[in-house]
């Protein structure tokens, strides 16, 4: 499906912006691919609600993706507000 091909397009992207530095946490500025962090706040948010038991288009495989690279799945303090904040 298109949803499929296209979480799967941001996610090659996580996955070369955590070889080229070693880490996940895409700032919200990061010139290359503006639409990386925001995919990855998403995700964040999928995760949420997906622990509360609500409706969410996180899946088990996406799961295992992303805690294959390390991916913080909890916010680091403050991220979701400065998110909030720059909408």
């Amino acid at each position: 499906s298109f949803d499929h091909e296209e979480w799967m397009s941001r996610y090659m992207d996580l996955v070369r912006f955590h070889s080229q530095f070693q880490h996940t946490d895409v700032p919200l500025t990061y010139p290359p691919n503006c639409d990386l962090a925001l995919w990855a706040a998403e995700q964040r948010k999928q995760y949420k609600l997906l622990l509360r038991g609500k409706p969410s288009k996180m899946t088990n495989f996406h799961l295992q993706l992303l805690e294959k690279i390390g991916f913080q799945l909890k916010d680091s303090e403050g991220s979701e507000w400065k998110l909030r904040f720059q909408e």
